[in-house]
């Protein structure tokens, strides 16, 4: 393993620093298209769009969570209650 891999899996973790796999096709897509001319499909474009919010979600899943949690109790800073089973007919 390259130098740079073991210091993402020290300083970030094996789960964080697995999705920088996500990225690394993306830039090789990119040099191919500058260095190459190669053309892009725009089902490519879509994967690679795909590949980076896998990426996101990742790394900032936690913030996410917290951003959705905020989202979901319209900025009251309560959690919306929910129904039990029992209460449900």
């Amino acid at each position: 393993m390259p130098l740079s891999t073991m210091q993402l899996l020290r300083d970030l973790g094996p789960a964080k620093a697995g999705s920088f796999a996500f990225v690394s096709p993306i830039i090789a897509v990119l040099v191919g298209v500058i260095a190459a001319g190669e053309t892009v499909s725009a089902l490519s474009v879509a994967g690679m769009a795909v590949m980076l919010v896998a990426a996101g979600a990742c790394l900032y899943g936690e913030e996410l969570k917290a951003l959705f949690a905020r989202i979901a109790c319209n900025g009251l800073g309560t959690v919306p209650k929910t129904r039990s089973s029992s209460t449900l007919s």
